[in-house]
């Protein structure tokens, strides 16, 4: 049987593994965008697997918002196509993940304030913080630079 492991990330993954019966542990270093085949007998490509899946390794067609960067296909190699469909949605992950952050550190800040004012004897503002991030280009002469701009306001 034949385990082809895709690296949908942007960056480099080291793929750690143990075999079953044995203390000394395997890895494969799988570039950005590419995949590495493992061949073993069912048992132990099932081993392999079931060590990564609590950690978002999952099959390539399956793949949902747990999804780690790194998938799966059995005896069949991941298709260009099925990278690239991955890449995105890895993106769109670390995205929605970026959000919950921000959302969660702006309520934060707010409860701070407000303790804070509470503290001072006076009463909070009944609206909440605005926080705002603003990304520069860490290089401005680069073509088409990166840009963020995220507002988060904070609703009591």
């Amino acid at each position: 049987m034949k385990l082809f492991i895709a690296n949908c990330s942007s960056q480099p993954h080291m793929f750690n593994y143990k075999l079953p019966e044995k203390h000394q542990p395997f890895g494969v270093k799988i570039r950005a965008g590419s995949q590495h085949m493992l061949e073993n007998n069912a048992d132990v490509i099932n081993h392999i697997i079931k060590q990564h899946e609590p950690y978002g390794f999952q099959r390539c067609d399956k793949v949902d918002k747990n999804f780690s960067g790194i998938c799966y296909s059995i005896d069949k190699p991941v298709t260009v196509g099925r990278i690239e469909e991955n890449h995105e949605q890895k993106v769109e992950n670390l995205d929605d993940l970026s959000q919950q952050i921000l959302e969660a550190n702006a309520v934060s800040l707010n409860n701070t304030v407000d303790n804070v004012v509470i503290q001072n004897g006076e009463k909070p503002k009944d609206d909440g913080v605005q926080v705002e991030i603003v990304g520069e280009a860490v290089n401005p002469d680069q073509a088409n630079p990166p840009k963020l701009s995220k507002t988060v306001k904070v609703q009591k």
